[in-house]
């Protein structure tokens, strides 16, 4: 028997809410380190700016690498010349 579209919603909402309500320890102390972590970064700037350069460089690092062995794993293109 095919539900409706309400019938579906309402499932996956009451489904969602559990969910929520089950984990929320993990929630709640995930709010708070995010909170923490934003307080450390408005009262040490220079901290918050050093780890978002680093991460950011570590990812164009390993970006780069990645396009590297790509670029190798292409195989050749041949120029096709007419009469040869």
């Amino acid at each position: 028997m095919k539900q409706s579209t309400s019938e579906l919603e309402v499932r996956v909402h009451d489904t969602l809410i559990r969910d929520i309500k089950h984990h929320r320890a993990w929630f709640t102390a995930l709010g708070v380190t995010f909170l923490l972590l934003g307080m450390a970064a408005i009262v040490f700037p220079w901290v918050a700016t050093l780890s978002i350069e680093l991460t950011v460089g570590v990812l164009m690092l390993v970006a780069g690498i990645a396009q590297m062995l790509h670029s190798f794993s292409v195989p050749r293109w041949r120029a096709h010349s007419p009469g040869f």
